[in-house]
């Protein structure tokens, strides 16, 4: 994980990410009331991304899958917390990022992230997607910008769908925007799994 969630900031990669949830199902493989054919992916930003990358590495694990407020471009998302005055400072391996509104911890990321060999291959490993894929943005995006939400639906060859949230920002601050984001992915895993 990242930011208060356990693990340090070396260990958000793709990979990483791909290797816990390699993990993560062997453990739920073992309850028999979880019916390992049904399972669906979703995540938010960084976790959006994962999501998809997991979906197209892992294709016979998950039969659908929500990509909420996804980067696809990573070097623009660092530039808006640059372009904000948020890199608190630049380590030789690693940017210390600080939370809009000052009262979270500040957090680091790696700068191995963007040379991950999946995250790489993002162009390839999205086009291979095979499961329904639902991709949610809002329109007032500051820190991914929907233009990646774009792209990412434009590479996807699978069965899917793309919904654009009029006045959403990064986070869907505003319940209404976030109520949306929640009923469009139960509906959607309804309809899928």
């Amino acid at each position: 994980g990242h930011k208060p969630s356990e693990g340090g900031y070396k260990e958000v990669l793709v990979s990483q990410f791909l290797r816990d949830i390699k993990k993560a199902l062997k453990i739920l493989g073992k309850f028999p009331q979880i019916d390992m054919k049904r399972l669906g992916m979703a995540g938010h930003s960084m976790g959006g991304f994962t999501a998809l990358i997991l979906a197209s590495s892992l294709s016979n694990k998950f039969k659908s899958v929500v990509s909420v407020a996804s980067l696809y471009d990573g070097s623009k998302v660092l530039d808006s917390y640059k372009k904000e005055k948020r890199v608190v400072e630049e380590g030789e391996d690693y940017w210390l990022l600080s939370s809009p509104s000052g009262t979270k911890p500040n957090f680091k990321i790696t700068k191995h992230y963007f040379k991950d060999r999946l995250y790489l291959k993002r162009k390839y490993l999205i086009s291979k997607i095979e499961s329904p894929t639902l991709v949610i943005h809002g329109d007032n995006d500051r820190r991914v910008l929907v233009k990646d939400a774009y792209t990412i639906f434009k590479l996807l060859e699978c069965k899917k769908k793309q919904v654009i949230i009029k006045n959403a920002d990064h986070g869907f601050s505003n319940p209404k925007h976030l109520d949306r984001v929640i009923n469009l992915s139960i509906n959607w895993f309804k309809k899928y799994l």
